[in-house]
């Protein structure tokens, strides 16, 4: 399930990047540009994947605190639960930005504030079905050299891999006070 995971996510960052853009005339006050969206969704990006190492109990209590690259931190925790076959994966994890100086390939942002990502895996054997439904939610304050803003996301996800092909994505939601909404089929 893992690989998987780590392909709606992209895909999610791509429709992301498409909902934050801004138009070329150059950065208002409260406005991420192109480039500094793309590397703040990389951020995120990069929270979400340094979670899976965070300490896992042995009753699915996730909790931990991952260092940003100058000062800060992101406090992270959560709970997983599955039912014995394997065939459901449960998750609920928060990630708490704590005054997170966080270079990027353009800028160094400094975040706060707190992001909720609720999900739920299932797998079917008889007819190899995988569903994956993602629901991110949270609001985070953003500051980039002279400017500030509020970055609200509301983002819902459903994944839908039939027989190993036929991969759908639905993607519905805001980001940025901008529309992330999104019907297409991908492949894998």
């Amino acid at each position: 399930m893992r690989k998987t995971n780590r392909t709606v996510w992209g895909a999610l960052a791509l429709t992301l990047l498409a909902g934050c853009s801004k138009d070329s005339t150059g950065p208002s006050e409260n406005v991420l540009t192109d480039a500094e969206v793309d590397s703040f969704v990389g951020i995120i990006n990069n929270a979400r994947d340094a979670a899976d190492g965070a300490q896992l109990t042995a009753d699915g209590k996730l909790s931990g605190v991952l260092a940003c690259s100058f000062i800060g931190d992101i406090a992270v925790a959560g709970q997983y639960t599955g039912n014995t076959e394997g065939t459901q994966v449960d998750g609920d994890r928060t990630f708490t930005f704590r005054k997170c100086r966080q270079g990027a390939d353009v800028t160094v942002f400094v975040i706060n504030g707190s992001l909720r990502e609720v999900l739920k895996e299932t797998y079917d054997s008889t007819s190899l079905t995988y569903t994956y439904d993602f629901h991110l939610l949270g609001s985070l304050n953003w500051e980039v050299k002279d400017r500030s803003g509020v970055c609200d996301i509301d983002i819902t996800l459903a994944y839908k891999n039939v027989n190993g092909v036929d991969t759908v994505y639905t993607v519905a939601g805001k980001i940025c006070g901008q529309s992330a909404d999104n019907d297409m089929l991908a492949t894998t």
